[in-house]
C-alpha cells in the first residue's frame, strides 16, 4: 500500500465517522469545534479530517468558519 491508499484510507475513515456522528445526533445540530479538537476525538490527523469535513460542507451537513472552526449545520425542518 502506497501512501496516496493510506491517505485515502483515513480520508474515509474520517469522512464515514463524522457522517455517522451527524446522523446519530453525537455532533447535535449547531455543534462547534475545531479540526483538530475532531480530530483528536477521531484518534487521527487533521488532513483526512478536514477533508471528510470539506466533503460534508458540499452536502450541506458541516460548515466551514473561517476563524471559528466548523460546525455541524442545523437540520432543516421537514414539511
Amino acid at each position: 500500500m502506497d501512501g496516496s491508499d493510506r491517505k485515502g484510507t483515513l480520508f474515509e475513515s474520517a469522512y464515514a465517522a463524522l457522517k455517522q456522528a451527524i446522523l446519530e445526533n453525537e455532533l447535535p445540530p449547531g455543534y462547534q469545534g475545531s479540526e483538530q479538537e475532531i480530530a483528536n476525538r477521531l484518534g487521527m490527523s487533521r488532513t483526512p479530517v478536514h477533508e471528510a469535513i470539506v466533503r460534508l460542507q458540499q452536502e450541506g451537513l458541516m460548515e466551514i468558519r473561517p476563524k471559528k472552526g466548523v460546525m455541524s449545520v442545523p437540520s432543516l425542518p421537514t414539511t
